[in-house]
């Protein structure tokens, strides 16, 4: 017999009435919320508070934010045609290469990217950062129906970025890993905002451990097809943390609803904590 988590139910706000799939992840999202405040009072000024979601798959090895390609076109086809975005970065080119500090002692694993603006490989802009990570909680979105089978796995993360000075960055380094991300970037503004606070992704990503292997990676293989949304105004945090956290539920439930006709429904499935799956653990 199939338990639904509704027999572990609790209060709710009513601004989640429509949406019932996510009232038993929205307490742990909200204390995300909670954690990412605390974290921006704390922060340097050079520093940058980064939320993101990611959509995947969790494994034994880690995170694998990569969905099917059909899925991804689903997502471009979608947001072509859709809300009306403050601002849309068609398709370009970004090289990442991981490597060390110039700093003696220092262990973190800095990232220089270089990025070619749209339809034009002669141009690059060039940025060094340090991206530590802060928190991260993953979800999975599992159909209520026993017969079938599978789910989505979404990862929230809190990261702080930091523009890395020119004396910490090495004159000459071996790099650790490169990755190619060719992505297009849609920028919403929500209503009373006049820039844009979210970010909606769509990367293709090729990795390897040098950018030769990497090219060679983009002519033999198929590329990990990601998508993040990412909150790019952190004052936009300041508000009500389960509101906040609603608005991003609501976010993830679209994104669900165009990559698996499964989730249309939003009463046909939930939205749980990985490390706590009640509605996992009543099926017998």
């Amino acid at each position: 017999m199939a338990v639904h988590t509704s027999a572990f139910s609790f209060p709710t706000p009513s601004y989640l009435e429509k949406l019932p799939c996510a009232k038993h992840a929205w307490p742990d999202v909200t204390n995300v919320i909670d954690v990412t405040r605390r974290h921006l009072a704390g922060i340097p000024g050079d520093a940058h508070v980064e939320l993101e979601l990611r959509f995947g798959k969790k494994t034994t090895t880690g995170f694998q934010p990569n969905i099917s390609a059909s899925a991804f076109q689903a997502l471009e086809d979608r947001f072509n045609t859709g809300r009306d975005w403050a601002k849309v970065i068609d398709w370009h080119n970004t090289h990442v290469y991981f490597h060390n500090s110039a700093v003696t002692n220092d262990i973190r694993k800095l990232r220089t990217e270089v990025t070619y603006p749209p339809g034009c490989q002669s141009m690059q802009q060039t940025e060094c950062m340090h991206k530590e990570l802060l928190l991260n909680h993953d979800y999975r979105a599992v159909p209520i129906t026993v017969s079938t089978q599978g789910g989505i796995d979404i990862r929230l993360a809190v990261n702080t970025e930091r523009i890395v000075p020119d004396h910490e960055i090495p004159m000459i380094t071996e790099p650790q890993d490169v990755h190619i991300k060719v992505r297009k970037s849609y920028y919403y503004a929500p209503t009373g905002y006049q820039t844009p606070v979210w970010c909606y992704a769509l990367t293709k990503r090729w990795t390897g451990k040098t950018l030769q292997d990497t090219l060679l990676s983009m002519q033999a293989n198929e590329p990990s097809y990601e998508m993040e949304i990412e909150c790019l105004e952190s004052s936009y945090l300041n508000q009500d943390s389960g509101q906040v956290a609603a608005k991003l539920m609501f976010k993830l439930c679209d994104i669900l609803d165009i990559i698996e006709p499964a989730f249309r429904d939003r009463q046909a499935f939930v939205i749980e904590p990985l490390d706590n799956m009640l509605w996992n653990r009543g099926r017998k």
